[in-house]
């Protein structure tokens, strides 16, 4: 393997991407994917220069155990270099440096860091250890990084559909009782967990001595940025034996945070409460690919009703957070999409409140009002919005993507953009005399 990065100490540092050599350049580059549109703006915005070696030297004596790094495997997310480094001892640490996306300068890190020991000290969850890190991107390292521990398991992802299913359910019910942890959690204000250290010219509200509240770093309104779950290979304990990514998280009201995690999401036609679920009646009579596709919906549906009855158990606010009006959660959503999608869904949040504000279970009357006139205009707009909208999410469903058109590197990007070519060409197509080719070009997320 080609050896990349300076001679120093009593050796030299590999540089690998899985298994293959790679050179700094490719180490800084965004190599985690390819975008239908815009592609070069995405990669610029998750570039990231700085000093390999001065990171090295960094890492070497982190963990109260100084031994030269001699390999650096590139584990890169979308928001986040993560860098897996081997001592000469054996030992590994992680190494994780924000790309301008991440969120706000200097607050992302600190905030991490600030999440991490509150987590430690204050609950039980599997949480990494920070070994060293710094917020200021002017440091030796010309960049914001948090050097951790690699905490132990392998990633969920590579071992879930290798778990049986009584496995599955015993995992379920863990994850629901460290989830219970962070529900009971009292925090007065909503914000960034903090060192009070660090951030002593914001303005914060004190915890217990050494962490406080202070700016949240969420990317939007919508927290998504679950807690990655790791389980231990070969024999199962039944984790989740570690929980990592704790970027970007925020202390928010109960109902914007408790929601399915994304692997144990319903299917379409599950149903809420004590029901079990079961196959379809005329499961018999369906053909050979039918029977699959309601196989696999039937056993979505029992691992969303495990975790359904086991937050019941194990974290009863949590389960009534996630059954309070659809309209609360929403009405935040829309707030933080107005930049992106306009102000049409937000005032379909707020006309639904104003006509349901008794039944919602408010007293008085609605601070604000609609005139029908207002009213109908408005349903004009939103039924544009929810045309708009039915092409963004068959458009990413049908290419295997999200709202920034970004394909997994294991997919071809070419052949992604000539199904994106063609599905682009059918919608004019199919839309000839409602609208023109341009206007039909204009509703589609990758026209490019």
């Amino acid at each position: 393997m080609n050896p990349c990065a300076r001679d120093n100490l009593s050796g030299r540092k590999r540089v690998l991407n899985g298994y293959s050599p790679i050179s700094r350049e490719e180490l800084f580059a965004y190599t985690n994917g390819h975008f239908l549109v815009d592609e070069q703006r995405q990669l610029d915005r998750r570039y990231l220069n700085f000093d390999l070696d001065t990171l090295c030297d960094v890492a070497a004596s982190a963990g109260g155990d100084s031994s030269r790094i001699v390999t650096i495997e590139k584990l890169e997310g979308g928001f986040s270099k993560a860098l897996l480094m081997k001592k000469g001892n054996g030992k590994e640490v992680i190494a994780k440096l924000p790309c301008r996306i991440a969120g706000p300068t200097s607050l992302t890190t600190a905030c991490e860091v600030g999440v991490l020991e509150y987590v430690r000290k204050y609950t039980s969850i599997p949480a990494p250890r920070v070994f060293s890190w710094s917020s200021d991107n002017s440091n030796p390292v010309g960049a914001e990084y948090i050097i951790m521990e690699k905490v132990a398991g392998v990633p969920l992802f590579e071992q879930w559909g290798k778990m049986a299913e009584i496995e599955k359910l015993e995992l379920i019910k863990n994850l629901t009782k460290l989830e219970a942890q962070l529900a009971a959690i009292r925090f007065p204000a909503y914000g960034g967990l903090y060192r009070q250290a660090d951030v002593s010219s914001l303005q914060c509200q004190e915890l217990n001595g050494s962490i406080c509240i202070g700016p949240s770093c969420g990317r939007s309104f919508s927290t998504d940025s679950a807690a990655v779950l790791s389980t231990q290979s070969e024999k199962l304990d039944y984790g989740p034996l570690s929980l990592i990514d704790f970027q970007s998280l925020s202390v928010l009201p109960l109902f914007l945070q408790a929601q399915w995690p994304v692997f144990l999401k319903p299917p379409q036609n599950y149903t809420k409460g004590l029901v079990q679920p079961k196959l379809p009646g005329d499961f018999d009579e369906l053909d050979e690919e039918g029977k699959a596709a309601a196989l696999q919906e039937w056993s979505q549906s029992k691992l969303a009703k495990a975790y359904e009855v086991a937050t019941v158990l194990e974290n009863g606010v949590a389960h009534n957070a996630m059954n309070i009006p659809r309209v609360f959660r929403e009405l935040f959503i829309r707030c933080g999409e107005v930049s992106e999608v306009g102000v049409v869904p937000l005032r379909e949040c707020l006309i639904e409140i104003f006509r349901n504000w008794s039944s919602l279970g408010f007293t008085g009357q609605c601070p604000y009002s609609f005139s029908n006139e207002e009213i109908t205009t408005h349903e004009h707009q939103f039924a544009e919005y929810q045309a708009w909208d039915e092409v963004q999410q068959l458009a990413q469903e049908c290419l295997d993507t999200d709202a920034e058109g970004w394909i997994a590197p294991q997919l071809d990007i070419e052949e992604k953009r000539r199904q994106n070519r063609e599905l682009l060409s059918l919608y004019i197509k199919r839309m000839a005399g409602e609208k023109s080719p341009d206007e039909a070009r204009a509703m589609w997320p990758f026209p490019g």
